[in-house]
């Protein structure tokens, strides 16, 4: 497949146009051309299987059934993965931690964090209420 960048139409073969520059024996000059605006700002573009990265012949997004299940799975896995990070309470505080560092300019760890400053937080949280 190809992409012309002027029209941004996608064809398959390109036609071909040929340049003598005024002389009457070979070699001439062989250019490709987009067939439907005639520009040579042309690329040859390729896909890919989303999961095993075989090349494709059309713009799909796998291979095979088999490729199909196992791309869906680790999207699957990789979302639950996400929304893991997302949501550990863990990670929240580390989170937080490394912000209060950045706007205060300390450098505490975790654990200084979670028992001196996240308390008083959490009781001027309070009070604001």
């Amino acid at each position: 497949m190809y992409r012309c960048h002027e029209c941004k139409n996608e064809f398959s073969t390109p036609e071909t146009a040929t340049e003598t520059h005024g002389l009457q024996f070979p070699p001439y000059e062989t250019y490709s051309l987009c067939p439907i605006c005639k520009s040579t700002d042309i690329e040859e573009i390729t896909y890919f299987c989303k999961c095993c990265g075989a090349r494709l012949k059309e713009n799909t997004e796998y291979c095979s059934e088999h490729c199909r299940a196992r791309g869906e799975a680790m999207l699957k896995r990789e979302q639950k993965n996400k929304e893991f990070l997302e949501n550990s309470p863990i990670l929240k505080t580390v989170r937080a931690a490394d912000e209060y560092n950045r706007t205060h300019g300390t450098n505490l760890t975790y654990g200084q964090y979670a028992a001196f400053i996240e308390p008083v937080l959490k009781k001027q949280r309070k009070i604001r209420k």
